[in-house]
């Protein structure tokens, strides 16, 4: 099963941009990522998410694997910022 990603055009660098980006639905999205990344590799222990956003994809991860350890990582400084307050 191959899952397509559809990479953003821009750096979504502004406070305005991450919460508008952050009060989207990605719930059927990531939810088709997790389960096409787990069928392949159930006891993930670390991955790296390059363009994170706001976090949610890593954490429906540990959700599901409380043992994995992701590195997340964003152009954004605005969309870490929303991310570190959904980890905690």
């Amino acid at each position: 099963m191959s899952l397509v990603r559809v990479l953003e055009p821009e750096v979504m660098d502004t406070d305005e941009d991450a919460r508008a980006y952050d009060s989207m639905d990605h719930a059927v999205v990531n939810t088709a990522f997790c389960d096409a990344l787990l069928s392949h590799n159930p006891g993930l222990a670390y991955a790296l998410d390059v363009g994170t956003g706001t976090c949610l994809l890593p954490i429906e991860l540990c959700r599901r694997v409380p043992a994995a350890r992701i590195k997340a990582i964003d152009l954004s400084a605005a969309m870490l910022d929303l991310g570190r307050r959904h980890v905690e």
